[in-house]
């Protein structure tokens, strides 16, 4: 499998490679998160995929919200992540992490 970095998306300590289903590169089978091992984004990404692992509903919704938005946005990535941005604040808060 074939990892591409993706470019337009932005982190202060790390950065995001996926693996995409096909050679159109508009859907995505594996998405990495590489961080830097102490940092903020790390514990943000790990205090939500915790919260997710334990509140069964929650992810649902969140799987559900995923599909709805890719269905939505099949070619604006932005639109996709910025329709996720209100639903993870939200999980953030209730898991304690109120950045």
């Amino acid at each position: 499998d074939q990892y591409h970095r993706l470019k337009n998306v932005q982190l202060d300590d790390g950065f995001v490679l996926a693996n995409f289903t096909d050679q159109t590169y508009t859907n995505k089978s594996v998405v990495l998160h590489i961080v830097e091992r102490d940092s903020p984004t790390r514990s943000t990404l790990l205090l939500f995929r915790d919260y997710l692992t334990n509140h069964q509903e929650s992810a649902r919704l969140y799987e559900q919200l995923k599909r709805s938005l890719a269905k939505q946005f099949p070619t604006d990535p932005k639109a996709y992540t910025d329709g996720k941005k209100a639903f993870v604040q939200e999980i953030l808060q209730k898991a304690g992490d109120h950045k």
